[in-house]
């Protein structure tokens, strides 16, 4: 599950590194609030939920991205 948890984190830099110019200020909360969850549920050692969180952080920033 750390590998999946990485491979998320690694799609999410290169969508930040290729493909965001800017956020909207409720982008950017929505997105912080989203990885500080993850963040949380890592150092509570829950896996599935911080995996859960990064699932749907890549999928929020899918959209956006698709959407302009």
């Amino acid at each position: 599950m750390n590998d999946e948890l990485q491979e998320i984190s690694s799609q999410i830099c290169n969508i930040f590194a290729n493909k965001i110019e800017s956020l909207t200020e409720k982008q950017a909360e929505q997105l912080n609030l989203s990885n500080n969850s993850m963040n949380f549920y890592i150092q509570l050692g829950d896996r599935d939920k911080a995996v859960w969180n990064a699932r749907e952080t890549l999928k929020y920033l899918k959209k956006i991205t698709q959407n302009g």
